[in-house]
C-alpha cells in the first residue's frame, strides 16, 4: 500500500475547509487544517512536511498570498501550492506566478478538479 501524503489546507471558512478536507481524505491524503496564513506557517514549522499545500488568498490574520511566500523562504520552499480563490485579480495571478510551482484554482471549482490536482502535483 502507497503511504499516505500529507496535505495542509489553509482556509478561513470553516464549511470549506471542512468539505475539501473530506474530499482529499477519500482520496487518500492525511490533511491538516489551518484557518489562516498565521495556523500555516505554524505547522510547517512544527515539522509539518506536506506534499502539498492548498491556501486560499483572502483570509483574517495574514492572508495566503503573504504566507506562501515567506513560506518560500522556508524548508517549504519546493511543496507544490494550490491557490484558491474567487477573487484572484492580475495582480494576484502575477503574485501566484511568481511563487513557483503554484497552481491557481479559481472559486467555484469541481471537487474532482481539486481531488485532480492534488493527485497529479503530489506525484500520486
Amino acid at each position: 500500500m502507497t503511504p499516505q501524503r500529507r496535505v495542509i489546507i489553509a482556509e478561513d471558512d470553516v464549511e470549506m475547509r471542512e468539505m475539501l478536507a473530506v474530499s482529499l481524505e477519500q482520496a487518500g491524503f492525511c490533511v491538516d487544517q489551518a484557518s489562516d496564513g498565521i495556523e500555516l506557517a505554524r505547522l510547517i514549522s512544527g515539522g509539518r512536511s506536506p506534499a502539498l499545500i492548498i491556501c486560499d488568498i483572502q483570509m483574517p490574520r495574514q492572508n495566503g498570498l503573504s504566507a506562501l511566500e515567506q513560506l518560500r523562504r522556508t524548508s517549504a520552499a519546493s511543496v507544490p501550492i494550490v491557490v484558491i480563490s474567487a477573487y484572484a485579480d492580475d495582480a494576484a495571478a502575477q503574485r501566484i506566478a511568481a511563487l513557483g510551482n503554484a497552481t491557481l484554482l479559481r472559486k467555484p471549482f469541481a471537487l474532482s478538479e481539486l481531488r485532480r490536482l492534488a493527485l497529479q502535483l503530489s506525484g500520486r
